[in-house]
């Protein structure tokens, strides 16, 4: 038998994987400490998730209505909130830990799922459907590596949101999928349907695995299964939907709040996955080289059940995750999905390839690690560990003068808002699209933020540096300017302080 791929290409594509650990270890030790709190934000809005947290810790509803003081919403599903929120609370309390730690242990909690991830999802790609080889466990290594460690990923391996938990139910959902076609076991398709369930349970846009499951099982006329996974799924999201809190429904359904789309949102959502996707790019590129050099292999590759089902799912994350993208405050968490689906297409056509030797392969391969070795080494030697430090000092000298001012104390930075933060009584983390729902006019309890300014709730505000007026819409004549540094922010104090 043939060798199947040139072991120095896989052994380049591994060295891409390794880099990628390296990167993530680097990281780490710059966010993640239990000597001391680093108080920094990992991926956009994460405040959002913490303040959750805080809430779920001490047992303050999570959900509420953002129109209402304090104007903070929670939009992910309630998985999230009860997973990460129950771990939290565990650690905390066994450890006698302040809160200042929860950012330290969700961040963990996170690495931990990444690190599951990556294992689990190897070991999909290394499976054998019974109708040819498996692919080899380093080169299927190094693809899950790619997806869970490479530069899309980047920090949101170390941040407390729901996408990567979520991905990792996806991830399990397609591997019992296969499992059932190997076994024909219907007990399969009902743990996939719940892992899918589990997926939206966390966030819930993420409708793309059951939808990819659905077209494939029809593809495979697979009817039993389809309408066993459907009744499933729909049985998850009724009894959700029926047992759920008005205020749940409310958030996770986005009733009544503004969700500005925007085109410029989605192409720069798409070119950032396209730089950060450049060795997968390379694969197929490879992989169609491949096939246009010997045409008797096209059909095995689309044959293949990997490739077919990855294809599915790409279609599936085209018609709902690719539009929902261009939501503003989206980012390239809509993209990990479409990530998982590519690779694993191109797994599936790899290992119709192990039997046969191929220049387009071995030097596809090769070429897709030096390219992400590039990759990595572009992101380790850009100015994201700088601007990790820089937030460090910035919040330090926030909290810092926020103990020299008189609360209630209101904060425009995000993370300096939160309640370890912030020594005011209420913590006014506002909810993301807080700026978008005023400029649509909608109702806010006390006219929002610039109500509770004009009606002097606040006797502290620290604000952009360039206010100077007025800010959402009231005025500051009842404030003088305070002269210290207060990380780079305008602070006010109020004339006549009570």
């Amino acid at each position: 038998m043939k060798k199947s791929f040139d072991s120095f290409s896989i052994s380049i594509l591994g060295m891409g994987a390794i880099s990628a650990f390296l990167l993530l270890g680097f990281r780490v030790e710059h966010i993640i400490s239990f000597k001391s709190v680093y108080h920094v934000v990992t991926s956009g809005f994460e405040e959002e998730s913490l303040f959750a947290m805080w809430k779920y810790h001490h047992f303050i509803p999570v959900y509420n209505d953002p129109h209402q003081i304090p104007y903070s919403a929670s939009y992910f599903n309630w998985l999230f909130y009860s997973f990460y929120g129950s771990l939290i609370s565990l650690i905390m309390h066994h450890f006698h830990l302040n809160d200042a730690f929860i950012p330290t242990i969700g961040r963990c909690i996170t690495l931990a799922v990444v690190s599951l991830g990556f294992l689990i999802n190897a070991k999909l790609l290394a499976q054998n459907d019974n109708q040819s080889r498996s692919l080899p466990y380093s080169l299927a290594f190094s693809l899950s590596a790619l997806l869970w460690l490479g530069p899309l990923v980047g920090y949101w391996a170390i941040t407390v949101r729901p996408d990567l938990l979520a991905l990792l139910c996806d991830v399990i959902a397609a591997l019992f999928l296969f499992n059932y076609l190997r076994n024909k076991t219907l007990m399969s398709i009902v743990l996939a349907a719940i892992c899918c369930y589990l997926s939206w349970a966390c966030k819930q846009i993420n409708i793309v695995m059951p939808i990819a499951i659905g077209l494939f099982l029809l593809t495979e006329k697979e009817w039993r299964a389809v309408l066993l996974f459907s009744v499933v799924l729909i049985v998850g999201y009724a009894l959700t939907i029926s047992l759920a809190s008005a205020a749940l429904l409310k958030t996770i359904f986005f009733v009544d709040t503004a969700v500005p789309l925007s085109w410029a949102m989605l192409i720069e959502n798409l070119v950032d996955f396209a730089k950060k996707t450049l060795p997968a790019a390379v694969l197929w590129v490879a992989l169609i080289g491949a096939q246009c050099s010997n045409k008797q292999i096209i059909r095995k590759i689309h044959s293949d059940k990997m490739v077919k089902f990855g294809l599915c799912g790409l279609l599936a994350w085209a018609i709902t995750l690719l539009p929902a993208s261009s939501k503003v405050g989206s980012s390239v968490n809509y993209y990990f999905i479409a990530l998982f689906f590519w690779i694993l297409a191109i797994a599936g056509a790899l290992r119709q390839l192990s039997q046969q030797r191929s220049k387009w392969i071995d030097g596809g391969i090769a070429l897709a690690g030096m390219v992400f070795i590039t990759c990595i080494f572009i992101a380790f030697s850009n100015a994201s560990i700088q601007n990790i430090q820089e937030q460090r000092v910035e919040q330090a000298q926030l909290q810092e003068c926020m103990t020299k001012v008189m609360p209630p104390i209101f904060v425009v930075n995000h993370y300096a808002a939160l309640p370890w933060m912030n020594p005011s009584p209420i913590s006014f983390v506002l909810a993301y699209n807080y700026w978008s729902d005023r400029h649509a006019n909608r109702s806010f309890e006390h006219n929002g933020i610039g109500g509770l300014i004009g009606q002097g709730y606040f006797n502290t505000l620290i604000l952009p540096p360039l206010v100077t007026n007025t800010y959402d819409g009231a005025s500051l004549n009842a404030y003088e300017p305070y002269q210290d540094v207060c990380g780079g922010y305008a602070v006010f104090i109020k004339k006549d302080r009570v």
